[in-house]
């Protein structure tokens, strides 16, 4: 059987409709909404090398996109003493 959505071989006997990383691609889009999701993977991914790690470490610093992140950085955590 194989992934609806990547189509990668997911086993012979199987109830799953998608691999792990779909699932949970699928998951996301659930919680942020399917436009909201596609916006950050076209802000983001839709770049030339350079430009895409430069994004990827702004986004991260300021919207915190990252998993990692518990909170959102705000103008007090970047505040110098």
């Amino acid at each position: 059987m194989y992934c609806k959505l990547c189509e990668d071989y997911i086993g012979m006997i199987t109830t799953q409709s998608y691999c792990d990383v779909c699932r949970k691609t699928k998951n996301i889009q659930r919680i942020y909404g399917k436009e909201e999701v596609l916006k950050i993977l076209e802000d983001i991914c839709l770049r030339d090398g350079e430009k895409r790690t430069n994004k990827i470490n702004n986004a991260v610093s300021i919207n915190c996109y990252s998993p990692a992140c518990k909170k959102p950085v705000t103008r007090n955590d970047t505040k110098k003493d």
